[in-house]
């Protein structure tokens, strides 16, 4: 992405959550970035809820947003482009930029050596593929992100599987309703997480202390919309929208079957 606003950003002087959450102005329309996006990437990490957290940027007002806010509320910020090449058309490519927010400096050199890696393994799977879908690459995001392990080891698990990870925790879903097993909305905690199951303690410890943060540090009402977007997060896993969307790009883009250039 051509532009001229900041691609890095080094953290500042933290605002404190309740002003944080009157810089963001929530309510205004004004927003190029969504809501959810607003308080999972940038409210949670004044809070402390959060020490990094990822998102992806579409344009340049959503870039010229996100470096604002980030400035504003003192968080690091850095974008990290990717160019996905298409093993058979010669030519194409799509740009990916990656937004990181961070509250905490030591994070910039873990991104920054953010690189695709060779995986023999999984090359030896998917013979087309060098690219940020190898398992090791997931893992040096995760491990940035403090994911939970159980629910890392299971997406590695899956890709070295072949299988869809959004495939699966929808048709996971799906069988615990099916069964009557508790599905928690807790552990569908922030939209680029995908847990290892649908009732994962691990992640909806997280999930419910983020909302605890939210309720003690700035008030209900901010933590009762983070209890919403949580559900929302949890009714488009359950109604498919996620997988579906990545199959289309998957068809349309050959998006799985690129490599990155960083």
């Amino acid at each position: 992405m051509k532009t001229t606003y900041p691609t890095e950003i080094s953290v500042g002087k933290i605002l404190d959550p309740k002003k944080a959450v009157k810089s963001l102005n929530l309510s205004s329309r004004d927003h190029y970035i969504s809501k959810p996006i607003l308080i999972e990437n940038f409210l949670l990490l004044t809070t402390q809820s959060r020490t990094a957290a990822l998102f992806y940027i579409d344009n340049e007002k959503q870039h010229k947003e996100a470096a604002k806010t980030a400035k504003d509320l003192g968080l690091g910020f850095k974008i990290k482009t990717a160019t996905r090449l298409h093993p058979f058309i010669d030519g194409f490519a799509v740009k990916l930029d990656r937004a990181f927010t961070f509250s905490d400096d030591k994070k910039i050199d873990e991104i920054e050596n953010l690189h695709p890696t060779l995986d023999p393994e999984y090359i030896n799977l998917r013979l087309d593929v060098l690219s940020q879908f190898s398992p090791i690459f997931h893992k040096k995001v995760s491990s940035i992100l403090e994911y939970d392990s159980c629910c890392v080891s299971t997406f590695t698990r899956d890709m070295y599987s072949m299988v869809n990870p959004d495939e699966r925790i929808f048709r996971q879903v799906a069988l615990y309703r099916e069964k009557n097993r508790e599905v928690n909305p807790d552990s569908f905690y922030v939209r680029e997480f995908i847990p290892c199951k649908p009732n994962c303690e691990n992640a909806a410890a997280k999930g419910r202390k983020f909302e605890n943060d939210l309720r003690n540090q700035i008030d209900d009402a901010v933590a009762d919309v983070y209890r919403g977007i949580k559900l929302d997060h949890l009714k488009d896993v359950e109604l498919g929208k996620i997988f579906k969307k990545c199959d289309s790009a998957t068809r349309r883009y050959g998006m799985i079957s690129g490599f990155d250039v960083f």
